[in-house]
Protein backbone atom coordinates (compact mmCIF):
# COMPACT_ATOMS: atom_id res chain seq x y z
CA UNK A 1 0.00 0.00 0.00
CA UNK A 2 1.43 3.36 -1.00
CA UNK A 3 0.78 6.66 0.77
CA UNK A 4 -2.61 7.82 -0.41
CA UNK A 5 -3.93 4.33 -1.23
CA UNK A 6 -6.97 2.76 0.45
CA UNK A 7 -6.59 -0.22 2.76
CA UNK A 8 -9.83 -1.89 1.78
CA UNK A 9 -10.33 -4.66 -0.76
CA UNK A 10 -6.65 -5.16 -1.47
CA UNK A 11 -5.22 -8.61 -1.94
CA UNK A 12 -2.56 -9.32 0.64
CA UNK A 13 0.99 -9.89 -0.51
CA UNK A 14 3.40 -10.17 2.37
CA UNK A 15 7.14 -10.05 1.66
CA UNK A 16 9.37 -11.37 4.40
CA UNK A 17 13.05 -10.52 4.06
CA UNK A 18 14.72 -12.88 6.51
CA UNK A 19 18.24 -12.99 7.89
CA UNK A 20 17.99 -16.73 8.42
CA UNK A 21 16.54 -19.69 6.56
CA UNK A 22 13.02 -20.84 7.42
CA UNK A 23 12.24 -23.18 4.51
CA UNK A 24 13.88 -26.35 3.24
CA UNK A 25 13.83 -25.06 -0.34
CA UNK A 26 17.11 -24.27 -2.07
CA UNK A 27 15.99 -21.03 -3.72
CA UNK A 28 16.54 -17.72 -1.94
CA UNK A 29 13.11 -16.47 -3.03
CA UNK A 30 10.06 -18.67 -2.45
CA UNK A 31 6.34 -18.04 -2.91
CA UNK A 32 3.60 -19.46 -0.76
CA UNK A 33 0.05 -19.19 -2.10
CA UNK A 34 -2.30 -19.77 0.78
CA UNK A 35 -5.58 -21.55 0.13
CA UNK A 36 -6.43 -22.96 3.54
CA UNK A 37 -10.09 -23.74 4.10
CA UNK A 38 -12.11 -24.26 7.27
CA UNK A 39 -12.80 -27.82 8.30
CA UNK A 40 -14.14 -29.61 11.38
CA UNK A 41 -10.68 -30.25 12.83
CA UNK A 42 -9.52 -26.65 12.38
CA UNK A 43 -12.32 -24.15 12.98
CA UNK A 44 -10.16 -21.16 12.16
CA UNK A 45 -10.19 -19.79 8.64
CA UNK A 46 -6.52 -18.97 8.30
CA UNK A 47 -5.87 -17.54 4.84
CA UNK A 48 -7.62 -17.43 1.49
CA UNK A 49 -6.56 -17.30 -2.14
CA UNK A 50 -6.25 -13.54 -1.66
CA UNK A 51 -3.14 -14.03 0.45
CA UNK A 52 0.39 -14.68 -0.76
CA UNK A 53 3.66 -14.75 1.19
CA UNK A 54 7.02 -14.28 -0.47
CA UNK A 55 9.95 -15.48 1.61
CA UNK A 56 13.34 -13.97 0.81
CA UNK A 57 16.04 -15.85 2.72
CA UNK A 58 19.19 -13.74 2.57
CA UNK A 59 21.44 -16.59 3.76
CA UNK A 60 20.63 -18.49 0.54
CA UNK A 61 21.02 -15.46 -1.71
CA UNK A 62 24.42 -15.15 -3.42
CA UNK A 63 25.13 -11.61 -4.69
CA UNK A 64 28.10 -12.86 -6.75
CA UNK A 65 25.71 -14.75 -9.05
CA UNK A 66 23.00 -12.06 -9.14
CA UNK A 67 21.93 -10.12 -12.21
CA UNK A 68 22.59 -6.54 -11.10
CA UNK A 69 20.37 -5.22 -13.88
CA UNK A 70 17.35 -6.88 -12.24
CA UNK A 71 16.00 -4.47 -9.62
CA UNK A 72 14.88 -7.17 -7.16
CA UNK A 73 18.20 -9.00 -7.11
CA UNK A 74 19.95 -5.64 -7.01
CA UNK A 75 18.08 -4.69 -3.83
CA UNK A 76 18.73 -8.10 -2.29
CA UNK A 77 22.43 -7.74 -3.06
CA UNK A 78 22.40 -4.31 -1.47
CA UNK A 79 20.70 -5.69 1.67
CA UNK A 80 23.09 -8.63 1.94
CA UNK A 81 26.34 -6.85 1.11
CA UNK A 82 26.42 -3.37 -0.48
CA UNK A 83 30.08 -3.84 -1.48
CA UNK A 84 28.96 -6.12 -4.35
CA UNK A 85 27.00 -3.31 -5.96
CA UNK A 86 28.18 -1.74 -9.19
CA UNK A 87 27.46 1.89 -9.95
CA UNK A 88 24.73 1.10 -12.51
CA UNK A 89 22.40 -0.08 -9.72
CA UNK A 90 22.54 3.35 -8.12
CA UNK A 91 21.67 5.09 -11.41
CA UNK A 92 18.06 3.79 -11.43
CA UNK A 93 15.68 6.67 -10.59
CA UNK A 94 13.77 4.60 -8.00
CA UNK A 95 17.01 3.58 -6.30
CA UNK A 96 18.24 7.18 -6.29
CA UNK A 97 15.01 8.36 -4.66
CA UNK A 98 15.14 5.57 -2.07
CA UNK A 99 18.79 6.27 -1.27
CA UNK A 100 18.12 9.98 -0.89
CA UNK A 101 15.28 9.24 1.55
CA UNK A 102 17.39 6.66 3.40
CA UNK A 103 20.30 9.06 3.79
CA UNK A 104 18.01 11.85 4.94
CA UNK A 105 16.05 9.91 7.53
CA UNK A 106 19.16 8.07 8.74
CA UNK A 107 21.02 11.29 9.36
CA UNK A 108 18.65 12.85 11.86
CA UNK A 109 16.42 11.21 14.47
CA UNK A 110 13.95 14.12 14.45
CA UNK A 111 13.71 14.07 10.64
CA UNK A 112 13.05 10.32 10.73
CA UNK A 113 10.26 10.77 13.27
CA UNK A 114 8.69 13.55 11.20
CA UNK A 115 8.86 11.46 8.03
CA UNK A 116 7.30 8.43 9.75
CA UNK A 117 4.56 10.56 11.33
CA UNK A 118 3.68 12.11 7.97
CA UNK A 119 3.33 8.72 6.26
CA UNK A 120 1.26 7.36 9.15
CA UNK A 121 -1.02 10.39 9.03
CA UNK A 122 -1.60 9.98 5.28
CA UNK A 123 -2.36 6.26 5.59
CA UNK A 124 -4.59 6.70 8.65
CA UNK A 125 -6.51 9.50 6.98
CA UNK A 126 -7.19 7.42 3.87
CA UNK A 127 -8.25 4.45 5.94
CA UNK A 128 -10.57 6.63 8.05
CA UNK A 129 -12.15 8.12 4.94
CA UNK A 130 -12.71 4.67 3.43
CA UNK A 131 -14.34 3.39 6.61
CA UNK A 132 -16.48 6.53 6.93
CA UNK A 133 -17.82 6.17 3.40
CA UNK A 134 -18.42 2.44 3.79
CA UNK A 135 -20.36 2.96 7.02
CA UNK A 136 -22.66 5.45 5.32
CA UNK A 137 -21.59 8.71 6.96
CA UNK A 138 -23.19 11.62 5.21
CA UNK A 139 -21.06 13.43 2.64
CA UNK A 140 -21.04 16.71 4.60
CA UNK A 141 -19.48 15.12 7.65
CA UNK A 142 -16.81 13.47 5.53
CA UNK A 143 -16.00 16.77 3.82
CA UNK A 144 -15.79 18.51 7.21
CA UNK A 145 -13.49 15.85 8.60
CA UNK A 146 -11.35 15.94 5.47
CA UNK A 147 -11.09 19.73 5.62
CA UNK A 148 -10.10 19.61 9.29
CA UNK A 149 -7.50 16.94 8.64
CA UNK A 150 -6.14 18.89 5.68
CA UNK A 151 -5.82 22.04 7.78
CA UNK A 152 -4.12 20.08 10.55
CA UNK A 153 -1.78 18.43 8.06
CA UNK A 154 -0.94 21.84 6.59
CA UNK A 155 -0.13 23.22 10.06
CA UNK A 156 2.07 20.19 10.76
CA UNK A 157 3.81 20.60 7.40
CA UNK A 158 4.49 24.27 8.18
CA UNK A 159 5.86 23.43 11.64
CA UNK A 160 8.03 20.71 10.13
CA UNK A 161 9.30 23.03 7.39
CA UNK A 162 10.26 25.67 9.97
CA UNK A 163 12.24 23.12 11.96
CA UNK A 164 13.94 21.87 8.79
CA UNK A 165 14.84 25.44 7.77
CA UNK A 166 16.52 25.90 11.16
CA UNK A 167 18.59 22.78 10.41
CA UNK A 168 19.60 24.24 7.02
CA UNK A 169 17.85 21.54 5.00
CA UNK A 170 17.53 22.52 1.33
CA UNK A 171 14.22 24.01 0.23
CA UNK A 172 13.81 21.30 -2.41
CA UNK A 173 14.16 18.55 0.21
CA UNK A 174 11.76 20.36 2.54
CA UNK A 175 9.23 20.59 -0.28
CA UNK A 176 9.63 16.89 -1.05
CA UNK A 177 9.16 15.73 2.54
CA UNK A 178 6.43 18.16 3.64
CA UNK A 179 4.38 18.50 0.47
CA UNK A 180 4.63 22.30 0.64
CA UNK A 181 5.52 24.25 -2.47
CA UNK A 182 8.88 26.01 -2.83
CA UNK A 183 7.02 29.35 -2.75
CA UNK A 184 5.27 28.46 0.53
CA UNK A 185 8.61 27.52 2.09
CA UNK A 186 10.23 30.72 0.84
CA UNK A 187 7.50 32.70 2.63
CA UNK A 188 8.33 30.90 5.89
CA UNK A 189 11.90 32.22 5.79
Amino acid sequence: IHAGDKYSKAKVISIWILGENVTQRQNAINNAYMTFEKDDKDPFERLTDSARIIFVELEKFNPKNADMHDLLTGWLSFLKNPSFMDNSFFQDSNVKAAMKTLQYVSADKVARQIYDARLKTLNDHNSDMTIAHEEGFIEGEAIGIEKGLAEGAMQKAIETAKKMLLKNVSIEDIAEFTGLSVEEIEQLK
